[in-house]
């Protein structure tokens, strides 16, 4: 049934929304995905970036083919997403201030984050995940609150 699954996305939307300070609500999914393709690897102990066919067309998602968001209250590019909004939204996160092997660093760099860990970014934007999206190619976290948008292969926000 959709409709538990709808209650348990919204009241997961109200929670972030809470935790980051967003106002308003909306939601975007999509049951379409396909087998996510290799854009860059990073070393095995850091981050694995790929794209993602999704119904918002082709993204960016984690090793795990889940997708990749960006805040936009991350004012130059330094990530403020932290405590129950981290729990929401997880930061992706590398091991160093090294960009990891396998990413192109015309589009990827890392920033620090405010905790001390070191953050991966595509073009200004600080990567986050969403704990609302259960499984690969979902973009439940698309325009949540008028601030969190799916980051596209070239950096670029979904808007």
């Amino acid at each position: 049934m959709r409709v538990p699954h709808l209650v348990a996305v919204t009241a997961l939307g109200a929670i972030a929304l809470a935790a980051c300070g967003g106002g308003g609500y909306s939601s975007s999914s999509s049951g379409s995905t396909t087998r996510p393709s290799a854009v860059a690897t990073a070393t095995p102990a850091a981050a694995t970036v790929k794209t993602a066919a999704t119904g918002l067309g082709t993204v960016l998602v984690d090793g795990n083919g889940m997708t990749l968001y960006a805040l936009t209250q991350d004012v130059n590019g330094m990530p403020t997403c932290t405590g129950g909004c981290a729990q929401a939204w997880p930061p992706l996160t590398v091991n160093g201030a090294t960009l990891p092997a396998g990413l192109d660093a015309m589009v990827f760099s890392v920033v620090a984050g405010p905790d001390g860990t070191h953050q991966l970014k595509a073009g200004k934007w600080p990567l986050y995940r969403f704990a609302g999206d259960s499984k690969p190619g979902d973009t439940n976290g698309q325009g949540i609150g008028g601030v969190w948008f799916v980051v596209m292969p070239t950096g670029a926000l979904h808007k």
